[in-house]
């Protein structure tokens, strides 16, 4: 005899059916709590809790001049860290159709430096659309994107190493 579970079915058919019996321990594999209370921001930047979309934060450009394969400068002129965590998605040139995630996007000359590099180096003259990123802080939800109310961290729950 056993006691658990009933699992995966292995086979069955007709008037036979086969499958595995588990313990009662895989009970303890769901996710708990269901919402974790943490410092960042839950939702996903674009998702539908953020409720940010990407065409109301699209910026287009071009490159114009190239480094490399992952580091170019662009016609773009928003703050320092605006593109940071977003992507950049080229709609013209050797890399059309190509996206990639910004690591760090600096105002002075429109520096951008990709995470990864692009199959080959882009030209200048190349278009492309640029969608911001966010590290997930309540800051950022504030300032960059005025979408407070859609936060859904716990910037104040104390630190691990600070609760008593």
């Amino acid at each position: 005899r056993f006691s658990g579970r009933m699992g995966e079915i292995t086979s069955g058919g007709g008037t036979m059916l086969s499958f595995d019996v588990v313990s009662w321990t895989t009970l303890l594999d769901a996710q708990m709590p269901r919402n974790v209370v943490q410092p960042i921001c839950a939702h996903n930047l674009y998702d539908a809790g953020c409720t940010i979309t990407k065409a109301s934060k699209a910026v287009t450009g071009t490159v114009s001049a190239v480094t490399s394969a992952s580091l170019f400068t662009t016609n773009l002129t928003q703050a320092d860290d605006y593109f940071d965590l977003g992507f950049i998605l080229f709609t013209s040139g050797v890399n059309a159709g190509q996206q990639r995630t910004v690591r760090t996007f600096l105002n002075a000359g429109g520096s951008v430096q990709l995470v990864l590099p692009l199959p080959a180096p882009p030209t200048a003259g190349d278009a492309f659309t640029a969608y911001p990123g966010c590290n997930l802080l309540q800051a950022t939800c504030s300032t960059k994107f005025a979408n407070l109310i859609h936060f859904k961290g716990e910037p104040f729950v104390p630190a691990v190493e600070t609760s008593v």
